[in-house]
């Protein structure tokens, strides 16, 4: 039986496999909206859910509400290619063969590409758990994570926890008298923890280390005049803060204001946890004089999307998270990514192009002969765009 000459659609179809068996957390957020942006082009605007309150009296007058709809657009703007060269020969290789020398290690870099950009969301998660500084390794650093997140109404169902090397051992070390034998040999063989305190554990590198500005390490808010305003599609809030910022704030920067407890999102009972914000802009240099913080999220003291229990208060304590690992405990409708191949053209009868795509991983695969070097040249694209769909279902826990 002769040799079967590998194709583009033959490479692609395998690359698209070994990318989502080789992403982490590619592999584990929402991702329907792929098909939309073959109709629409590069961006999609979608609608967030409505929330409403609920009244005891049977008589409604009054109690009518208007019907607030959020929306947001995720854009396909990250595009990664990887190029290389083979002979003509190797295209008589089996495809595992092929798979193993060329495909795997191109799709290893595309798939950490893919995972760093998710990883890199955590700067829009305002919610933290753990100590900063403070690699977790105790059973009591998942139990405080989880119970952060019950108490913000955060499903249980789907909880996925994403740390980096040196969390994911140290919590392996800590738990290993606590398995049955089998899980014991999971992660003593291959590293992986499996499903502990209702979390689905994974370990990948791309988790982002952040270095906190520090500039709100002493701050207060404003002694006089607004301490914050919302934006107008009610997503983030402007917070003034006083002339005490020593330093600098950086996008990711995490704080508190002193008696400002969050609510659960459902009963609106209020919970233990002073709310957090996660800062969206940064502020390049220190100020003398007050300094208006954006932030995420808005401030509702009230209504369907009531999310504290008082406003800020001026003069308030501000209190800075410092520098930490960020590593990442989230639902799937926290983070959605969306990948579109790029349009075939034609025209060329030496080349060859061939878009694949398989559970959402999307690739397009393209072939031509180097007419200099008679050698077989392969691309491998791939384009996609990230977002943050709700920071109210995710939590770092902080390493």
């Amino acid at each position: 039986m002769g040799n079967t000459i590998l194709t583009p659609t033959i490479i692609s179809k395998e690359a698209a496999f070994q990318l989502e068996n080789t992403c982490v957390l590619g592999a584990n957020v929402y991702r329907p909206l792929e098909g939309e942006f073959d109709k629409i082009g590069a961006s999609l605007t979608f609608r967030k859910p409505v929330k409403f309150e609920s009244f005891d009296s049977v008589d409604i007058t009054g109690n009518i509400q208007d019907v607030t709809e959020m929306s947001d657009t995720i854009v396909i703007n990250k595009h990664k290619v990887v190029p290389f060269s083979f002979s003509e020969e190797d295209l008589t290789l089996s495809i595992e063969d092929y798979s193993e020398r060329y495909i795997r290690p191109a799709v290893i870099k595309i798939a950490d590409d893919i995972d760093r950009s998710i990883a890199e969301l955590y700067k829009a998660c305002n919610f933290t758990s753990g100590t900063a500084g403070t690699v977790p390794a105790t059973f009591s650093a998942l139990s405080g994570l989880g119970q952060k997140m019950d108490d913000l109404a955060m499903p249980e169902e789907g909880r996925m926890l994403v740390l980096n090397p040196a969390a994911n051992w140290s919590l392996a070390d800590a738990l290993k008298g606590t398995f049955e034998p089998k899980g014991a040999k999971d992660f003593l063989r291959r590293g992986y923890l499996g499903n502990i305190a209702n979390f689905d554990i994974m370990k990948t590198q791309s988790i982002y280390s952040h270095t906190a500005g520090g500039g709100l390490a002493t701050g207060t808010t404003n002694t006089s005049g607004t301490v914050y305003v919302n934006s107008s599609d009610g997503l983030t809030a402007t917070i003034t803060v006083d002339a005490a910022t020593a330093a600098a704030v950086s996008v990711g920067d995490v704080f508190t204001i002193a008696n400002m407890y969050a609510v659960n999102p459902i009963s609106k009972q209020t919970t233990s946890h002073l709310m957090q914000f996660t800062v969206t802009t940064a502020v390049a240099t220190a100020s003398t004089t007050n300094q208006d913080i954006v932030v995420s999220p808005a401030i509702y003291t009230s209504g369907p999307y009531q999310n504290v229990d008082a406003a800020p208060a001026n003069s308030a304590a501000i209190t800075l998270v410092g520098s930490h690992s960020a590593n990442l405990a989230f639902t799937k409708n926290a983070f959605a990514l969306a990948m579109a191949p790029i349009r075939a053209f034609t025209g060329s009868k030496s080349l060859e192009m061939h878009n694949v795509t398989h559970n959402g991983f999307a690739l397009t695969v393209t072939m031509f002969a180097d007419g200099i070097t008679l050698k077989q040249v392969c691309r491998i694209d791939a384009r996609w765009g990230v977002k943050v769909l709700y920071n109210d279902l995710a939590c770092r826990l902080l390493g």
